[in-house]
């Protein structure tokens, strides 16, 4: 797999996609290079909050990134329904999802994303979705 990202422009509250997006490294520093439609620039990378993609689709087919909010069915109990965000574990080398209830993270796996998980926002762009959990 080859690793996906896209990114959180701080400044202008945007979510920029995969496409929109190259990502160097010269001289020791890092910067994240935009493809804008007028040409390119580059800006260092605190402007921005860079997101993994887990390589993953939701239930409908939706691709999931670090810090998307999804709504999640316990695969043993599915009338039992939670919303969490999307994290890496690095301890494990893997994603989880982060519950409110719960200070221990619910591994993601490809069988639980695709019959169990929908994306139905960010943590950048929905923090609303998250409010009353």
């Amino acid at each position: 797999m080859i690793p996906r990202f896209r990114a959180w422009d701080k400044n202008n509250k945007k979510m920029l996609g995969w496409k929109e997006l190259d990502l160097t490294k010269e001289l020791g520093e890092d910067e994240i290079t935009i493809f804008e439609p007028t040409g390119q620039f580059a800006q260092p990378m605190y402007f921005y909050e860079a997101m993994q993609s887990t390589g993953l689709k939701d239930k409908n087919g939706v691709e999931i990134y670090e810090g998307d909010i999804v709504e999640f069915k316990y695969p043993y109990d599915k009338r039992i329904k939670t919303k969490g965000i999307i994290v890496r574990n690095d301890n494990k080398a893997c994603f989880g999802i982060s519950m409110k209830e719960t200070t221990e993270q619910y591994e993601l796996y490809r069988i639980t994303a695709e019959n169990y998980l929908s994306v139905i926002g960010n943590k950048f762009q929905n923090t609303e979705l998250l409010e009353n959990e």
